[in-house]
């Protein structure tokens, strides 16, 4: 597969939560059309999310299908598996806990060449990038999260401020029935 296909796929591409395998999945179709796989995981309504975005995606670029790898169970297992029998998908999510091996193995496209060639790699903030050495960039993060909040109930008390009775607030609601874990 050529790069340049993988960046054709734009938006596609950068669905990955940390970029695209490159692998043996993809090929030529019928009557030149150039034929991917993008496997992601997810819940059943990211999975009708995501191929409503891949029938827009082939749309607008009717020389590329793309045949959509849903694994909701045990994803980096199957993904592991794939990459040592060389059978990866040509694009897809990519865990976390798991993108920096695939990058240094050489198993993921190096993006750093087209920081320059292609905006909508720019702008993200510097903590989104992946990097994995000097001038070697595999992805960028679709999302920094906080998975777990705490706060010091006496140092909040002792900046003068009040915590909220439930964290965090719903929106449009204010307060969540969440409980507050505090120390």
């Amino acid at each position: 597969m050529k790069r340049r296909d993988l960046f054709r796929m734009g938006g596609l591409a950068a669905l990955g939560a940390a970029g695209a395998a490159c692998g043996s999945g993809g090929g030529t179709g019928a009557a030149g059309t150039t034929a991917l796989q993008f496997m992601y995981w997810g819940s059943t309504f990211e999975k009708a999310a995501v191929e409503k975005m891949l029938r827009a995606f082939e749309q607008k670029n009717p020389d590329i299908k793309v045949k959509p790898v849903f694994t909701p169970d045990e994803y980096e297992v199957k993904l592991n598996s794939l990459v040592a029998g060389g059978r990866t998908p040509d694009l897809g999510y990519v865990p976390m806990s798991m993108s920096f091996r695939l990058a240094e193995q050489g198993n993921l496209v190096n993006l750093f060449p087209y920081l320059q060639k292609y905006p909508q790699l720019a702008g993200y903030l510097p903590d989104a990038y992946l990097w994995y050495g000097k001038d070697k960039l595999h992805g960028v993060s679709t999302a920094n999260e906080i998975e777990l909040l705490w706060y010091s109930r006496s140092a909040i008390a002792a900046a003068g401020i009040s915590p909220p009775r439930r964290w965090p607030p719903r929106p449009g609601r204010g307060t969540s029935s969440s409980r507050t874990r505090t120390s």
